[in-house]
């Protein structure tokens, strides 16, 4: 009985000493090169309209980012961004504003690594028709409204990589 009791626990020694020598050769650490930009789409279509500060809005990358023949960030991958600012349209034809930027994007790993990117988008500006057709015409076009900002879904935005954190790689 003895003798089974140490068989089974040397053959589970060299077992876990195996699988921690041959782990390193499935697995890598990459360290992300800072000021790497990554391309993103936007996941859905935003407008001035109906969006308020501070709303997480979701992209997806485009394409693979590949590193010393590793890839770090598949494409599909999620990345997270923030509504900074959002005016919508008023009246007098004053135009709708968003402003809008990345957060961070999720690697191979589940580590989340921060990026840098920012849009501004206006929308259409009827300030100058408002004001001569409402004067001079039909005083109603007074209370017309401008423009609101839109970004559409499948838009797409360069984003850069800030930080160089340590990705583990298969």
């Amino acid at each position: 009985m003895k003798v089974i009791k140490k068989t089974i626990s040397l053959i589970i020694i060299f077992s876990i000493f195996n699988i921690t020598m041959i782990a390193p050769i499935y697995s890598a650490t990459v360290q992300v090169k800072s000021g790497t930009y990554i391309q993103l789409e936007l996941t859905e279509s935003i407008s001035s309209d109906n969006v308020n500060n501070s709303k997480t809005i979701n992209f997806r990358v485009t394409s693979p980012l590949v590193q010393d023949g590793k890839t770090i960030i598949a494409a599909g991958a999620t990345a997270k961004g923030v509504v900074e600012s959002v005016d919508s349209a008023g009246m007098l034809g004053a135009e709708g504003e968003l402003g809008i930027s990345l957060k961070s994007v999720t690697a191979v790993d589940g580590t989340r690594i921060p990026l840098s990117a920012s849009k501004f988008i206006k929308g259409k500006d009827k300030s100058m028709t408002a004001m001569i057709v409402g004067i001079f015409l039909c005083f109603p076009f007074i209370f017309m409204k401008g423009g609101e900002a839109e970004l559409q879904a499948g838009s797409t935005i360069e984003a850069m990589i800030i930080g160089s954190p340590d990705i583990e790689v298969n």
